[in-house]
Order: structure tokens, then sequence, then C-alpha cells
């Protein structure tokens, strides 16, 4: 369903299969009848990583952990900067699309030209004629390099804070396309970020 287009079907498999897999533990009973008592140490030791972000990689880089605690949060997160763009009102609907680098390689293959992966992308859309008269938009943003490059910085939730914020700004009809521009982009979305950590909403979105 992702590879034709269809993001809602996706995304809806995707949260169903993860619901699926973080129920499907064994049972009290099985662990009980198990003969290679090792296989429990290992599972415990494992799902105790998994809800710690540690793992064993030698690149250093931890595991994310997905959950329903994270989407909850960037929501939050995302209604609040969504606020900071000028007449707000006028917008109808601002839909996030949450991948990694390859999905979003597809996207900026597809729509922008460019083979590379990137942080964010946003599509603004006009009013449809006979249509409410409000504009939409999609932002579609990496996760997996949000979290990669936060962990080197020690603050993965900033990281993709700020991805987020960063495409709420193009939406805006922001520019980055000069150094000036880029620049000016940063201080405000900065600005915007300093402020949600004053009321919270900037903490624990990687658990």
């Amino acid at each position: 369903y992702f590879n034709i287009g269809d993001m809602e079907t996706s995304i809806d498999l995707f949260k169903q299969s993860e619901k699926m897999y973080s129920e499907s533990v064994p049972t009290i009973e099985t662990m009980k009848n198990m003969n290679n008592k090792e296989i429990i140490k290992t599972l415990v030791t494992h799902e105790f990583e998994q809800i710690r972000h540690i793992d064993s990689d030698v690149d250093g880089i931890r595991n994310m952990k997905i959950t329903q605690d994270f989407y909850d949060n960037l929501q939050k997160l995302s209604e609040w900067i969504s606020l900071k763009i000028n007449d707000h009102n006028s917008w109808k609907e601002i839909t996030i699309l949450l991948t990694d680098d390859e999905g979003i390689r597809y996207f900026h293959s597809k729509f922008l030209k460019s083979d590379h992966t990137t942080d964010v992308i946003s599509f603004r859309h006009e009013p449809i004629p006979g249509e409410d008269n409000k504009v939409t938009g999609d932002l579609v943003v990496n996760v997996e390099r949000a979290y990669q490059e936060g962990s080197y910085r020690n603050d993965p939730d900033f990281e993709i804070a700020f991805y987020i914020a960063h495409g709420f700004d193009h939406l805006n009809g922001a520019t980055d396309d000069t150094a000036e521009k880029r620049l000016s982009m940063h201080m405000r979305e900065e600005k915007w970020l300093n402020s949600a950590k004053k009321i919270d909403i900037l903490n624990n979105l990687f658990l």
C-alpha cells in the first residue's frame, strides 16, 4: 500500500501489526516449562534493553522504540507548532507522515527529483475550486534520521521537533534557498522550540 501511494491504509496496517507484535509475548506457563532457562534471561534482558533504548550495535546508535505515547506527544507538539503559522485559521488540515531514510527518499525522488534522503519535506496544497476555501498540507518527517542525528547531539527530542518546526515554517511560506534565509528560519524555529520547552511539551517524545 505504501508503494502505490495509499498512505492511510499503509499507516493503519502498520499500527495494527505493531499492536499484534507488542502483544505476542510468551505466557508465564510457557516460560515455566522451558528447559533452557537462559532463554528467559535473554528475553528479559532484551525487553529491558528495548524499554531503555539500549542495544549492543557497534555503531553506538541506540534503536528507537515507537510507542503510542510517542505518537500522542508528537501530535500535541505539532498542534502547538501549527498555531505559529500565519493565519492558521485558513488551514483545513495538515497531515504528518513519519518515515525512515528509504521512505523519505521515495518522496524526495518522486516529487523533488532528488535521489537522496533528507530530514523533512513539506507539501502545501491550495484550495480546490468548489470545496472549502481552506489550505491543506503534508509533512514527511524522517524519524530515523532524527533519532540518529539527535542521539549524536544527546537530544533526539529536539531533533525531531526541529524537523517538524522546519516543515511548518516551509508551509508558512518561508524558504531557505540562501544562507541568510536559512539562518532566519532556524532562528525563528529555535525560538518556537525554546517556548515549547518552557511549557514542557518538548520532552519525552522518544521514551
